[in-house]
């Protein structure tokens, strides 16, 4: 169990140093929409090994993503969790067993962050995933459904920035999904990390909006493999580590799949929230 409900990581107004923070607001506060001149009690202590909430207040002048990209390990993601975005897609017949993918750490990036596309990626093929996202706390193997949930440090938003081109086309893609998925800053995460003891993930609103527009409108209950589900099939004869990030998939909306198809271009600002969580916002900039 976290001392902490909501944990986020910020630059100090008073000192400009980096902290981890438990923010001082009402539950219902979406804090990636109004984080500016927020107060945080001062976390001391490293997240996965054991941390104090203090007294000490600081307050927020830049906030960051909730899990550092030096804390984390790999992030491990599933696709085609839910039916209705497999059947967008006409993928086929649906599996049985969570697909999996992986993304390294340097993708992983913050609120407010641009997410910079690089010349080779710039072909009209840049697409959007909202993702319900968790951050492992405690390691394991073989872990049983029923524990899943102790071995989860907190929940989050992310995106899964997807160039479709060396996704899903060969050659460009070697018939696997880890490059066109896995540049650097291709995992925003933010604004917070949410304790699984303050946050009940079964039946949350999962909404994407692209410039204003909702583009992605679903709920976790519609999700094939839940995230105790998740957790016991990667963990089968596998060590998930701590620090691991996990990127549980995303619902039907995305770009690619649309009658008439949509991708994301340079300047362009994306929105994913999470009921209970809050709103990851970031941009799209085309280097």
């Amino acid at each position: 169990m976290t001392p902490w409900k909501r944990l986020i990581r910020f630059i100090a107004l008073e000192d400009g140093l980096t902290y981890q923070g438990e923010p001082i607001a009402e539950a219902g506060l979406d804090i990636g929409k109004a984080w500016a001149g927020l107060k945080a009690k001062v976390i001391t202590g490293d997240v996965l090994k054991g941390a104090q909430v203090t007294e000490e207040q600081k307050t927020v002048k830049t906030l960051l993503a909730p899990f550092a990209t030096e804390q984390a390990g790999l992030v491990r993601c599933v696709g085609l969790n839910y039916v209705k975005h497999i059947k967008e897609g006409h993928i086929g017949k649906i599996p049985d067993w969570p697909t999996l993918f992986i993304k390294p750490r340097t993708s992983l990036a913050g609120p407010g962050s641009e997410t910079i596309i690089p010349k080779i990626a710039q072909d009209n093929s840049m697409d959007y995933e909202a993702e319900l996202c968790f951050v492992v706390g405690k390691t394991g193997k073989d872990i049983k459904k029923e524990n899943a949930l102790e071995h989860v440090l907190g929940f989050t938003v992310g995106n899964d920035v997807s160039w479709r081109r060396a996704q899903q086309q060969f050659p460009y893609s070697g018939s696997q999904w880890c490059y066109g998925k896995g540049l650097d800053g291709f995992a925003p995460i933010g604004p917070v990390l949410v304790s699984p003891q303050a946050l009940d993930t079964s039946d949350l609103l999962v909404q994407l909006r692209l410039n204003g527009d909702v583009m992605q409108d679903g709920r976790t209950s519609e999700m094939m493999h839940t995230v105790q589900d998740i957790i016991a099939h990667f963990s089968q004869g596998t060590t998930l580590e701590a620090g691991t990030v996990v990127m549980t998939g995303t619902p039907q909306g995305v770009g690619y799949a649309r009658a008439t198809p949509v991708y994301l271009k340079d300047g362009d600002k994306i929105e994913v929230e999470i009921q209970g969580i809050g709103s990851l916002q970031h941009s799209i900039k085309y280097e």
